[in-house]
């Protein structure tokens, strides 16, 4: 099967992909740089934790959106 991206766009579970990767990264470096000295924080208490939440995060962020934009009109003015 042999399948091309339209235009030269890249998929987008290489987006997602490398947000996941950016997150999970950024995320561990949280933990290690900043963290939480008592262990009692949920999230920040285990760097594996705070890398699959910033590796959630990051997917999250980079998920595609539509390429349509919207564009108005200038010269439509409403009437009041």
């Amino acid at each position: 099967m042999n399948v091309k991206p339209n235009k030269g766009k890249r998929f987008p579970w290489t987006r997602i992909a490398g947000g996941l990767v950016i997150g999970g990264v950024l995320g561990g470096l949280y933990s290690v740089l900043i963290g939480c000295r008592t262990g009692t924080c949920p999230i920040t208490s285990h760097p594996l934790y705070s890398m699959l939440y910033g590796a959630v995060l990051g997917g999250i962020w980079f998920l595609p959106t539509s390429d349509k934009t919207k564009t108005t009109n200038p010269q439509s003015k409403s009437v009041e």
